[in-house]
């Protein structure tokens, strides 16, 4: 099966804008991901499978959860990691995404990620990016400097732009400094901050910092849950 992605027939992404946001440095990409979901109340179309699929859902609300999901709101297409992708199988992730963005024609991608606040320079702004070739040549709307020399991106991220590079395809990276020791709600408040100055989104992130406890609180249940999947310690 390797990597399946299903979405609806009827959904057409010429011209949308594809954003995701994966589990990585202080949880940057997938705090920002879900709150525009719930911010603009964003309509699931689709799922994707994998081999070796994380083995955990939960239910929000009335609907029932799976690992990794696709989200519409008009043009914007988000995708929505509740859980990390298997580690043997990031690459085959990350670029049967690319390749299924680039086929089904849309115009552009945004990754949203974290990058580890202990290496910011004293005096250094809190976010960089990284863009493809096609990208820049389109005019640089990014209010924030290149990813300097020497620092490493890595993981989905790391593996969707590669091929999106390799495609000629427009795409771009915003990765946040972020306290890598736990979920960092300001860096996803950054990040979404810099997505809705790019396409004119009228996001209020004031919930976001509202909600931040609560929010960690459950991700950290979540994630201590998953830790004693994996450790054994439930049958």
């Amino acid at each position: 099966m390797a990597v399946r992605i299903l979405a609806s027939k009827r959904e057409k992404f010429d011209d949308s804008v594809f954003i995701a946001g994966f589990h990585g440095f202080g949880g940057t990409g997938y705090i920002a991901v879900s709150y525009l979901i719930n911010n603009l109340s964003a309509k699931r179309i689709g799922f994707i499978q994998t081999e070796n699929m994380p083995p955990f859902t939960f239910m929000d609300g009335r609907r029932l959860i799976t690992p990794f999901e696709l989200h519409r709101k008009e043009r914007l297409v988000f995708l929505k990691t509740e859980f990390s992708p298997h580690r043997t199988e990031e690459v085959a992730f990350g670029e049967r995404i690319a390749r299924w963005v680039m086929e089904n024609r849309f115009k552009e991608a945004v990754l949203i990620g974290g990058l580890d606040g202990s290496l910011r320079e004293d005096g250094a702004g809190s976010s960089r990016v990284i863009a493809t070739r096609a990208f820049l040549r389109k005019g640089c709307r990014l209010k924030m400097p290149l990813l300097e020399p020497g620092l490493v991106v890595y993981g989905p991220i790391a593996t969707m732009m590669v091929n999106f590079e390799i495609g000629n395809f427009p795409a771009a990276a915003l990765l946040c400094y972020a306290d890598v020791s736990k979920p960092d709600f300001k860096a996803a408040g950054r990040a979404i901050r810099l997505l809705c100055d790019m396409y004119s989104l009228q996001v209020d992130v004031a919930d976001l910092d509202v909600e931040a406890w609560s929010l960690e609180e459950e991700m950290e249940r979540r994630l201590a849950q998953v830790e004693k999947v994996l450790n054994g310690m439930y049958v």
